[in-house]
């Protein structure tokens, strides 16, 4: 069976968990094009975004999911960190610009505890 692309959303009030499950690459283009429009529908102000079940994480997938991130920290004036990301991708996705290193953290409970600081 074909290892396929899909995204798991949990949100509560103004905070929203993204878990990515499967290969991001080109195919999963029209997925993220779904979240971009779960996002903005429900204008969270904290997004985690989950990588830790993702399988790979290609350049095909780094449009959308700079686009995404784009969103959530200028037009929706939220804030975003990224979790679950292997060293290598972790150098990879900061070289090419589609994650910042001080937005990334260990896990999601790492994450919302800092969200949680920063509402304070």
């Amino acid at each position: 069976m074909e290892d396929k692309f899909q995204y798991l959303v949990a949100s509560k009030g103004e905070f929203m968990a993204v878990s990515f499950v499967g290969p991001l690459d080109n195919a999963a283009e029209d997925q993220l094009a779904n979240l971009y429009g779960e996002i903005q529908n429900q204008t969270p102000r904290f997004v985690v975004l989950n990588f830790r079940d993702a399988s790979t994480i290609e350049r095909g997938s780094y449009r959308m999911l700079t686009i995404i991130q784009k969103l959530v920290r200028t037009d929706l004036g939220g804030e975003i960190r990224c979790c679950g990301i292997s060293p290598l991708q972790r150098r990879e996705l900061e070289q090419e610009s589609v994650v910042r290193a001080n937005e990334i953290c260990d896990n999601v409970r790492s994450a919302l505890d800092q969200f949680l600081q920063m509402r304070s």
